[in-house]
């Protein structure tokens, strides 16, 4: 059975949900390598996924007021904000990563 946690705002997600970022990044989970004829059916690595969550902030996928956000960040910020994305969507199991060699890199699934 699947858990709900709450926790009290604090601004530090963007206020962006779950679904919403899927939302944005459905053409990148999608894609999973289908279009690349030497790379079969593979995964994308949670590399992957933090560059195609940066770039949907950078270019406004994720809506103007978030891209407003994202120029205004640090470099520091940025990445924050990136790892928060990522665990927000393990939290929620609209990924799941497969850790490989201990290195913290995971596969998406």
């Amino acid at each position: 059975m699947r858990s709900i946690a709450y926790t009290r705002y604090n601004g530090e997600d963007l206020d962006i949900s779950a679904e919403d970022l899927m939302k944005a990044l459905a053409d990148f989970l999608l894609d999973s390598g289908f279009n690349d004829p030497y790379f079969q059916y593979g995964a994308n690595t949670l590399d992957d996924l933090r560059n195609a969550i940066e770039y949907a902030m950078a270019n406004g996928d994720l809506g103007d007021r978030i891209r407003d956000q994202y120029e205004g960040m640090s470099p520091e910020q940025i990445e924050q904000a990136l790892d928060r994305m990522v665990q927000k969507l393990l939290d929620e199991g609209y990924v799941q990563a497969e850790n490989q060699g201990g290195q913290g890199r995971g596969e998406v699934r």
